[in-house]
């Protein structure tokens, strides 16, 4: 598996995954009738172009290029090749647990793309029903953030296992979100992008916790805000016992890149 980021994600992800390599485009080599997997919104012509003459398939759309075998896992066209069972799970999929309230933890993960005065608005929003601890993933460099509320603690490193018991997920919905769906977390999303608006509209239907205000940039905080209340004081203790839709999504995923190339 080749990866394409910078040396230092590259270094966290082999802490997790032996198998990885660096992305370098002289240095691959394939062998013959070999399937390439390609899953990258960002991709140069020449690399493109390179890949292409491959048996190459590209999961999801890329920003340049319309390449005639594809998958789209979030799609509302609902296309031959567009369904929510090829998006790509953990292998690790057993629902998690709401003990009681005062074990109840908020997981807020955002991008480096937010301002402070965002972030804070839902903080201030927690807090005027939950005491509880709230952990905080970014890779921004600089907040201004910390010295105002407490019992926050702003993480810098993602764990790949960061799906826990008692969990509350607030952030952008993020390709995550079918994993979360798959083990029950409460989920209280918003998009940041087109694509995201597809991964919300494509899971609503199969995941009960799942709750979405809107683009990042038009929020809605009174909606939000009411969904707090609702979990102090109504909707304990959170069950969700439906069917998990997505156990076999990566024998799915498989069988459908395999059924494109044969004849």
């Amino acid at each position: 598996m080749y990866v394409d980021t910078n040396n230092k994600n590259f270094t966290l992800l082999k802490k997790y995954f032996k198998h990885f390599k660096k992305f370098k485009l002289a240095n691959i080599k394939f062998k013959q009738n070999q399937i390439i997997f390609l899953d990258s919104p960002n991709l140069d012509k020449k690399t493109y172009n390179f890949l292409k003459k491959r048996n190459l398939v590209c999961y999801g759309n890329n920003n340049y290029f319309n390449h005639k075998k594809k998958i789209l896992p979030f799609d509302k066209n609902h296309s031959l090749n567009s369904s929510i069972f090829y998006s790509i799970t953990n292998s690790y999929l057993k629902k998690i647990k709401y003990e009681k309230l005062s074990k109840i933890f908020f997981y807020i993960y955002l991008s480096t793309d937010f301002k402070d005065v965002f972030l804070e608005g839902i903080i201030k929003q927690i807090r005027k029903f939950f005491s509880n601890k709230i952990y905080i993933y970014t890779n921004k460099k600089k907040s201004s953030l910390k010295p105002k509320f407490t019992n926050v603690k702003i993480l810098k490193r993602l764990n790949m296992n960061y799906i826990t018991d008692n969990m509350i997920y607030v952030g952008n919905i993020g390709s995550g979100g079918v994993d979360r769906a798959a083990r029950g977390v409460i989920s209280l999303t918003f998009s940041k992008n087109k694509n995201e608006e597809k991964i919300y509209h494509s899971l609503k239907k199969y995941h009960k916790n799942l709750f979405y205000y809107g683009k990042q940039n038009k929020f809605n905080n009174k909606k939000f805000l009411k969904e707090i209340k609702n979990i102090k004081y109504k909707r304990y203790p959170f069950a969700e016992n439906r069917k998990n839709y997505f156990l076999n999504n990566n024998l799915k995923l498989k069988e459908k890149v395999v059924s494109l190339f044969d004849k």
